[in-house]
């Protein structure tokens, strides 16, 4: 076999098995976590010993050597980034309940692995020293920005998640109070009623509330989580009436309309923006095919005519 061919073969065994154990460590950890507990509570009181070896390996050893690395990192980072880190992270509805410290850990040994992975291939098919050494830092930032990325594509898919969501969670919360229900038996209908972002939103909402904080305070905190404009409106107007003392039912029922008419008009914008969008994909692929079905019979005519 061509070592060229050899090298990559091993390189992609390597990236996706680095790929495999990332996945595993972040999603499979969690739910082996959520098990244990559970298992905990259903058998009698042990040692904190015994406890601590019936944890999964991954949260014996890797878990905190994350914390240890993500804090050592931390520590050199400023207070701005880590804050600003932390609220992307609060976006994109916290995946994998990762912490700041662990999800810098996780940018690190991305761009490691992606650098190593990247600098070994460039080795294994014969590249020069200089070669390889930008190969691993090419890969590097890959692997260091990738999971910023990913984050920010999870901020982008919540939002419009919310954002598509809100009609009709709206139009069921001002049935409810229409029907005499109060507003946080009607937010209860809602979260019974659907499970989305949204609802989860609204479930925090009202465990915030039942813990004591005003509503006020709870809805605010929640345009924050989310970051949705829709959303932020809604909750502006909540509060307004509240603070005047104005039905919430006539304001449920203007925020529905206006949802539904900035979601009409958000669909008669993607509609427009639809042939500019389609005149790359026709000029790469489309007319090229046409030029050789339509000229393509009348080429040799035309060099005999030469």
């Amino acid at each position: 076999m061509p070592p060229m061919i050899l090298a990559a073969i091993a390189s992609s065994c390597f990236s996706i098995s680095i790929i495999a154990i990332l996945y595993w460590f972040v999603v499979v950890r969690r739910w082996a976590e959520i098990g244990a507990r559970v298992d905990n509570l259903a058998i009698d009181s042990q040692s904190v010993e015994e406890y601590e070896l019936s944890l999964p390996f991954s949260q014996r050893f890797l878990l905190p050597i994350l914390r240890v690395v993500g804090r050592k990192v931390t520590n050199r980072t400023p207070t701005e980034r880590m804050n600003e880190m932390r609220r992307k992270l609060v976006l994109a509805g916290n995946p994998g309940n990762l912490s700041v410290p662990e999800f810098m850990a996780i940018k690190l040994v991305v761009a490691l692995v992606m650098g190593l992975g990247l600098a070994g291939f460039a080795a294994l098919i014969g590249q020069s020293a200089f070669r390889v050494v930008i190969a691993f830092v090419v890969g590097a930032g890959v692997g260091y920005w990738y999971p910023s990325a990913y984050v920010k594509r999870k901020i982008k898919e919540r939002k419009g998640l919310i954002a598509r969501a809100m009609p009709d969670s709206i139009d069921l919360l001002t049935i409810c109070v229409e029907a005499g229900l109060g507003f946080d038996l009607a937010l209860r209908r809602v979260t019974d009623k659907w499970q989305n972002a949204l609802s989860d939103e609204f479930d925090r909402v009202l465990t915030d509330m039942r813990l004591g904080r005003a509503r006020r305070d709870a809805l605010k905190d929640m345009v924050e989580r989310t970051g949705v404009d829709d959303l932020s409106t809604l909750v502006s107007a909540i509060i307004q009436a509240d603070q005047l003392g104005v039905g919430v039912v006539q304001v449920l029922r203007i925020q529905s309309e206006q949802l539904r008419r900035r979601r009409r008009q958000r669909a008669e914008e993607k509609a427009h923006q639809a042939p500019v969008k389609i005149i790359f994909p026709m000029v790469l692929f489309i007319f090229p095919a046409i030029y050789v079905v339509v000229l393509g019979p009348a080429i040799p005519k035309i060099l005999e005519s030469f």
